[in-house]
């Protein structure tokens, strides 16, 4: 039996951790050759198609993610056609948040994964190396009964089998992610190393997958291990931790080995709660190097109500503190705003930007709510009057406080931001005059968004400083 698992990655230097988890549990059966590959979206469909039918699967196996679930669902259809006795399965958070609409959109799939596969992957393959497929042309059907079966591994779904819910696994003493050879491919490539040290998360925010996911945390003496290994790979590290923070005591013993193991070229990469970040945790980021840590933190609003509507806990007070810290050191501050939660207005999103503007943040990202399928959210869209897309990323059309109009305003506006304030264009005049600008700093950016009309073919230097001229003409 021939298993072929695929991810297609956003870019390249991305990687996907879920099939490096599932390579470690792969049983071993002398008729059973399971073989992982990554790619990128951004490859030739040609080239990865050539990849694929040189390694004539059985059975083929996708990990599903907004990114790529639409380049997925093309390559499945064409696939379909050249292999017509391969058995075509996924998994992945689109997989598990609307199973029931993946099937109907990738009606290829016959067998879905839903939540982790650390234990349903294995239990899966070792069915099917029970069959071979020259022997036996009944086997796919006879697979997919016996693994979505009342028998069958937990979480796997067919299509007229969908399980309600999946328990999550025990994640304490999960084994490290990477083999040496698989960090040292990594390293070679320059790839982004991703590292989890817990899931879930303990705040429940409902625009968020992983709000009904209770934060499981790996053992710490594991995690502490672990990070000599990681910082040996060299590069950038990127814990996928949900909030780092959640248990400040345990993210302050991680960062203080991470300290002890700074060298030139390694630096790691954390997603932080910022108002429940202790003061002995700031002031370690605060020391460190210049570049060793990069911090994302997710403001996402000020507006209490639109806080309150989608339950995110947060204390603008008790995290300006923190952020003013931080940047204001030599990490890299990522700050964030999600424009169209529910209530947010005009002024209050343009009050906020105003307030992270001041900050100047290594990279102030002004973002737009996506509405995950299977989130809360997602459940409670039609009673806030919110419009969604129905296709991936799922970003947000419409809100009552928030028109179309309004929002592709605010589209042209983020062009603006990354182009000159996110690349360092400008810095110093861009935050001097935010500062006054008639309507605050976001409506500086309107007026540069508009500037750059003039401009559809990029931005020379030339035409950058022409455009930053219109701020002392308006």
């Amino acid at each position: 039996m021939k298993v072929l698992a695929v991810a297609c990655n956003s870019q390249y230097i991305h990687t996907n951790p879920a099939l490096f988890a599932l390579s470690r549990e792969t049983p071993v059966k002398p008729n059973l050759d399971v073989v992982y590959k990554q790619w990128s979206i951004n490859m030739s469909e040609l080239w990865i198609y050539e990849q694929i039918l040189a390694e004539k699967p059985d059975i083929l196996a996708f990990s599903l993610y907004i990114w790529n679930v639409d380049f997925a669902a093309g390559l499945l259809k064409d696939l379909r056609l050249l292999l017509p006795h391969c058995l075509f399965v996924a998994g992945g958070p689109e997989a598990t948040g609307h199973p029931q609409d993946i099937f109907q959109r990738l009606p290829q799939l016959e067998l879905l994964f839903l939540g982790e596969g650390e234990e349903s992957w294995p239990a899966f393959l070792r069915l099917a190396a029970q069959f071979d497929p020259a022997q036996d042309e009944n086997w796919q059907r006879c697979l997919i009964q016996a693994a979505a079966g009342p028998e069958g591994p937990a979480g796997v779904a067919a299509k007229d089998a969908i399980p309600a819910s999946v328990a999550p696994i025990d994640f304490r003493r999960r084994p490290f992610l990477y083999a040496p050879e698989d960090l040292q491919t990594l390293s070679r490539e320059k790839r982004v190393i991703y590292y989890e040290s817990s899931r879930g998360c303990p705040y429940g925010c409902s625009f968020c997958a992983s709000a009904r996911e209770p934060l499981r945390e790996r053992d710490l003496d594991l995690v502490l291990a672990d990070l000599p290994r990681l910082a040996a790979a060299g590069g950038q590290i990127k814990f996928i931790d949900r909030t780092f923070n959640a248990n400040p005591q345990r993210a302050l013993a991680i960062c203080q080995t991470i300290s002890a193991l700074y060298r030139p070229g390694l630096s790691w990469h954390f997603e932080l709660a910022p108002a429940s970040c202790p003061e002995e945790l700031c002031r370690l980021f605060a020391a460190a190097p210049a570049g060793y840590f990069h911090l994302e933190a997710g403001v996402q609003s000020l507006n209490p109500a639109s806080l309150r509507a989608v339950g995110r806990a947060a204390d603008w007070h008790k995290a300006k503190p923190t952020l003013q810290t931080l940047a204001a050191s030599a990490c890299d501050l990522h700050v964030d705003l999600i424009a169209g939660l529910p209530y947010e207005t005009p002024e209050t999103f343009a009050q906020a930007f105003q307030a992270l503007h001041e900050l100047n943040p290594g990279y102030l990202q002004l973002g737009f709510l996506k509405i995950l399928p299977g989130s809360r959210l997602a459940e409670q869209a039609a009673g806030f009057g919110l419009r969604y897309s129905p296709r991936p990323p799922y970003q947000i059309l419409y809100t009552p406080d928030m028109s179309p109009e309004y929002l592709l305003q605010l589209h042209r506006g983020e062009r603006a931001l990354n182009a000159f304030y996110n690349k360092r264009r400008y810095r110093e005049l861009l935050l001097e005059k935010g500062r006054t600008w008639p309507g605050g700093a976001l409506q500086m950016y309107f007026h540069l968004a508009e500037a750059m009309r003039a401009y559809p073919s990029g931005l020379s230097e030339k035409a950058a400083q022409a455009i930053i001229a219109t701020l002392d003409q308006a």
